[in-house]
């Protein structure tokens, strides 16, 4: 093989394994990896659990792949079983550890899904690689052969629904007419890829073929849409690269201007915001350099306009700054309002994450939100000047929909102020307050008072300030 590893060609992938015996199945196995073990009773053992399980050969081959080249005796197989489980707990442990009813307190989370494009089958995230056996550690820093896959679905009339042991038939893939999940897959691998994630295929979809699948559908968006932002943005001191389609999912690249009234152009969808690059691979494009860094700005790219990439590093600085980022949101289209807001705690760095239900209304989504916000970008919205009234008496901070039509932040230059949420558990508050309720820490200056108070435009008084110190003189 001209790789380190075999491609399995897709009718190799789809043996059903249930059908062979295990000295069969290791023949097969020894071939692809150019090894010579011979049957005992813990090779059987371990092969068995794969045949019975009636696993195809490509899931085989993606569960083994990683452990392989570390196995030097065949009294070694003997453990995969019990390792391949320990690490299956571990990675089910990290994500019920990082769910509350209402939050996610781990952003860190990986992926529950990737796509091995070597085996041609989706596996959980936990089968990768062996790496640490501490799967929390390992959570904090994705492989580096493990790629994110960007692009802008097409309209309903312009796709269709696959069903594929791909992702052993578990939902029907949407996928745009006019390409294939093979063609997709040949070329991701000329890209280089080895891993991918691709959310029609690593992400449970609605299915209505499927109704009775729906529960676990919903159950796992809770955790696995607000961690999307994860595998996009992963550490991006490293700039790790990220497979991006402008005109649909294996779609042919199409230079120059776009129409900025086509709700399904990348450019123009709210999710993409989050998953814009530093270092940008295109897909679709033909022959030549497809790769390039966007931010900081380098070279340009033979085949792509100017005012493409242009755009696309609007798109990558977009997350540096608040304002640009409400402002990009208003101009761009999703399928569900709530999105708009769920989108929005990566691009802000939030520490923790709300939990994604697409049927709660936008505003509970955006109060939730804001209980996640960094706490100086909080303060932003106290000191926001979003109108005469809220519609809501006593509220400190703007609706959704005031920030969405108004971009309203404030420009004081806040360096050390912060407001924090009063949760009952906060110091010295030693109540709850209620529901969207917070507190900010300020010094106090004794002896300070407003003197000559006038009324001025829109209800904003002006007046003088005056200090009594402590030897009696007014300032």
């Amino acid at each position: 093989y001209d790789r380190q590893w075999a491609i399995l060609p897709s009718e190799l992938a789809d043996v059903l394994c249930g059908e062979l015996k295990p000295d069969t199945l290791l023949g097969v196995l020894n071939e692809i990896f150019v090894t010579d073990f011979s049957l005992t009773a813990g090779v059987g053992a371990c092969l068995s659990g794969f045949i019975d399980d009636g696993c195809y050969l490509g899931t085989v081959y993606g569960y083994l792949r990683p452990w392989w080249p570390e196995i030097h005796q065949v009294s070694e197989f003997e453990t995969l079983p019990a390792a391949m489980k320990d690490r299956a707990k571990k990675d089910y442990d990290l994500r019920s550890s990082a769910i509350t009813p209402n939050h996610i307190t781990n952003p860190r989370i990986p992926p529950r899904r990737v796509w091995d494009l070597y085996a041609n089958r989706v596996l959980p995230y936990y089968a990768m690689k062996r790496g640490s056996e501490n799967q929390e550690s390992e959570s904090h820093s994705l492989p580096d052969n493990l790629l994110a896959v960007s692009h802008s679905w097409r309209p309903l009339s312009e796709r269709r629904l696959v069903l594929t042991t791909i992702n052993n038939k578990a939902w029907h893939v949407p996928i745009p007419k006019g390409t294939t999940l093979s063609k997709i897959r040949n070329e991701l691998l000329i890209l280089g890829a080895e891993y991918v994630f691709l959310d029609v295929l690593c992400l449970r979809q609605k299915d209505e073929q499927f109704p009775e699948m729906e529960s676990i559908r919903k159950r796992e968006w809770r955790l696995d849409i607000p961690t999307i932002g994860r595998v996009y943005n992963a550490d991006l001191w490293r700039q790790r690269p990220v497979i991006v389609y402008l005109n649909g999912l294996g779609l042919p690249f199409q230079d120059g201007p776009w129409d900025p009234k086509d709700q399904f152009h990348w450019f123009n969808r709210v999710w993409t915001l989050q998953e814009a690059p530093r270092r940008a691979i295109f897909g679709g494009l033909q022959g030549g350099k497809r790769e390039v860094t966007l931010w900081p700005a380098s070279e340009d790219l033979p085949g792509v306009s100017k005012v493409v990439l242009d755009q696309m590093r609007r798109s990558a600085k977009a997350s540096d700054d608040f304002r640009g980022i409400i402002a990009a949101i208003r101009s761009r289209t999703c399928s569900n309002p709530v999105d708009e807001v769920a989108c929005l705690a990566y691009l802000l760095g939030c520490t923790t994450l709300p939990i994604y239900d697409a049927d709660v209304d936008v505003e509970v989504a955006w109060s939730l939100l804001i209980e996640c916000f960094p706490p100086k970008k909080r303060l932003n919205l106290l000191f926001a000047d979003y109108g005469d009234s809220t519609g809501r008496p006593g509220s400190w901070r703007p609706t959704w929909h005031q920030v969405k039509t108004r971009g309203l932040f404030s420009n004081l230059p806040i360096t050390s102020a912060w407001l924090s949420r009063l949760d009952g558990s906060s110091p010295s508050a030693g109540f709850k307050y209620g529901f969207d309720a917070y507190y900010h820490r300020i010094h106090v200056i004794q002896g300070c008072y407003i003197a000559t108070l006038q009324p001025s435009r829109r209800t904003q008084q002006s007046g003088s300030v005056r200090i009594r110190s402590a030897d009696g003189k007014t300032h």
